[in-house]
């Protein structure tokens, strides 16, 4: 008999035989990335910031600085 279980992306209980499936469907990485074909850009953007947040919030605060230091840190431009 399936258990339920914790998607890591979400926090939200689901059948561990419907899991996999949810984690697909739910959380791909066309829906962050970018722009999956007659969608805004900046409607993906939106969702993908509020999806950072998120998970951001379920973060220890540990994890939080460490998160801050990182988005602080100026990004490097490729050679």
């Amino acid at each position: 008999m399936p258990e339920p279980v914790r998607c890591d992306v979400c926090g939200k209980l689901y059948s561990s035989r419907h899991l996999s499936s949810h984690k697909r469907l739910a959380h791909g990485k066309e829906k962050l990335a970018g722009s999956p074909a007659g969608q805004n850009s900046s409607v993906t953007q939106q969702d993908g910031m509020k999806k950072i947040i998120e998970i951001y919030k379920t973060l220890s605060a540990e994890n939080k600085e460490r998160v801050r230091a990182q988005l602080a840190t100026p990004e490097q431009k490729p050679a």
